[in-house]
């Protein structure tokens, strides 16, 4: 119909018994399809390499024994290593002791469905310790075994630090006020939910948790 097409052609020489070229044997097969798959991915490629390389997240791929396939600029700049040091390596020597176990029975999870997981943990950076949040998603084979896990990470220190002076100072109050003997309850309105201090239960000579009764 007019249309270009490309072709894949495979070619050889006939010869007679003198070894002389009497013709050509030729074969040939449409390949537009294909050409045009092969451009298709390579697109894809290039525009999930730019937002992986440009992003401020760190981003690991890992295969099923957990070691680096491949690592964003932001994860080699991050933990100062380049990506050809990172390739081959668990990342867990990385991850501080105490959150060992965690990290583990979250990952266990990207063994069943929907093969996902996330959990925060402190990690050895070019900076020191760092909190990180991290999302994984699996990628599972067509037997839906985990073939490679790919895994996004976040910065939540300063979060982090702020949630645990709060709950530091929190605890605080709390040892002051059972101290000095101060009762204290607080009701949201909104939510209906009563919190209370264990004072004030010893104060009005109620049962432990009981106060919210006391209030019907």
């Amino acid at each position: 119909d007019g249309t270009p097409i490309r072709v894949e052609g495979y070619y050889i020489c006939l010869y007679d018994d003198q070894q002389r070229i009497t013709g050509h044997f030729g074969v040939q097969r449409d390949i537009t399809d294909i050409t045009a798959a092969i451009k298709a991915l390579a697109d894809s490629e290039t525009k999930y390499r730019l937002l992986v390389e440009n992003q401020t997240d760190v981003v690991i791929k890992l295969d099923a024994h957990r070691r680096v396939l491949f690592a964003s600029p932001s994860y080699c700049e991050l933990f100062g290593q380049s990506s050809a040091e990172l390739l081959g390596q668990t990342f867990m020597p990385l991850v501080h002791e105490d959150d060992r176990a965690t990290t583990d029975a979250a990952m266990a999870q990207l063994l069943t469905p929907p093969h996902t997981c996330y959990v925060e943990q402190q990690t050895m950076t070019v900076h020191g310790w760092r909190w990180l949040a991290w999302s994984d998603q699996a990628m599972l084979t067509p037997q839906g075994e985990v073939e490679a896990i790919v895994c996004v990470g976040r910065d939540i220190t300063e979060r982090k630090l702020a949630e645990l002076a709060l709950q530091e100072s929190e605890e605080r109050f709390r040892i002051a006020m059972n101290a000095a003997q101060v009762g204290t309850w607080d009701w949201n309105i909104q939510t209906g939910e009563i919190v209370w201090s264990e004072t004030l239960e010893t104060l009005m000579g109620l049962a432990p948790g009981s106060f919210a009764k006391s209030l019907e």
